[in-house]
């Protein structure tokens, strides 16, 4: 069941006007937190978990090689949640329980999607820095078209490229807005967290036989992490969902055939050269591993596969 009446009130708050614009960064930051406010209780909510398992690891450093993974998974069906609710897709009355059974379902469309997000950045770096810079924005929105307009793969990568098209600019700026925020905050907390123990390593050092550790507060890590789950995190997606909720409704129109092939050919080349380089990338490592242990005079041959070790050399012989 779609969220009519979230999705209506979502869409009230941006402003409207005869001719278009998108919202400035400082005004789409006060409507999230504003938003971020008034559904507090079902934010918290969802990511009560993995802020819970990130604790756990700050506080409990041995389990933080469980928890970290863990946390990390479940933030990612928490991300589909928090979106799916942002965009409309549920109602905001489900149970928390309810929103995690629905969540599952998008796991591999999400994961299908962004794989083809991440091959066409890959692309874009690989052709050089601008490239790649422009092709990280032009894909920004692909998880909330997915969400918003069931569209997955490469239509959802079409359409997000759609929507940053003529207004790249207004996009990266915003998003380089918030983000610089965050990082700006964040860095004050990294301050707070190895400030005190770096000081007193470079009073210590001329004096210490050995080389001081960096000791690391529990307290500031937690900190670090209720910022990151439960502010950064929930903050950033509601930010760019009212950014792809301006974009759309600024393109009114669908992309004419002509138009989209452009895009997805365009998208092509860059997943085309995205994928060619992973491939190189990966291969090379292979071989210079290989070569590593060779030269060690390691029997690499003992633990390694036979099949593995022939299709390496003959990939290497045929290039």
């Amino acid at each position: 069941m779609e969220n009519t009446s979230q999705e209506n009130s979502v869409e009230q708050m941006l402003p409207v006007s005869d001719t278009p614009s998108l919202p400035g960064p400082i005004f789409l930051l006060k409507l999230s937190i504003a938003y971020y406010k008034e559904h507090f209780v079902m934010i918290a909510n969802i990511l009560s978990v993995p802020l819970i398992l990130s604790l756990i690891g700050a506080f409990v450093p041995p389990l933080a090689l469980v928890t970290a993974p863990a946390s990390v998974i479940v933030s990612l069906f928490s991300t589909i949640i928090l979106l799916g609710l942002i965009v409309g897709k549920w109602d905001v009355t489900l149970s928390i329980t309810e929103l995690y059974k629905r969540s599952l379902k998008w796991f591999w469309p999400l994961v299908h999607t962004q794989a083809y997000a991440v091959l066409v950045v890959l692309g874009g770096f690989f052709l050089l820095l601008i490239p790649g810079i422009y092709a990280a924005v032009a894909v920004t929105f692909v998880m909330y078209v997915m969400l918003a307009e069931d569209k997955q793969g490469m239509p959802a990568v079409v359409e997000s490229w759609y929507y940053v098209k003529g207004k790249w600019g207004g996009v990266f700026w915003r998003m380089v807005v918030l983000w610089g925020i965050f990082a700006a905050i964040g860095l004050i907390l990294v301050i707070l967290q190895v400030g005190p123990s770096f000081s007193r390593i470079l009073t210590e050092a001329p004096h210490a036989d050995g080389v001081p550790m960096l000791e690391v507060s529990p307290i500031v890590t937690a900190l670090q992490a209720v910022w990151s789950v439960f502010v950064v995190s929930p903050i950033g997606i509601i930010y760019t969902s009212f950014l792809y909720r301006a974009l759309r409704a600024m393109r009114l129109a669908a992309p004419l055939d002509e138009e989209r092939q452009k895009i997805e050919k365009r998208a092509k080349i860059f997943m085309i050269v995205g994928l060619t380089g992973l491939i190189v990338i990966i291969l090379g490592s292979g071989f210079f591993i290989l070569s590593l242990l060779q030269e060690n005079g390691t029997v690499w041959g003992s633990w390694l596969p036979t099949s593995v070790i022939r299709a390496f050399e003959n990939i290497s012989s045929f290039i």
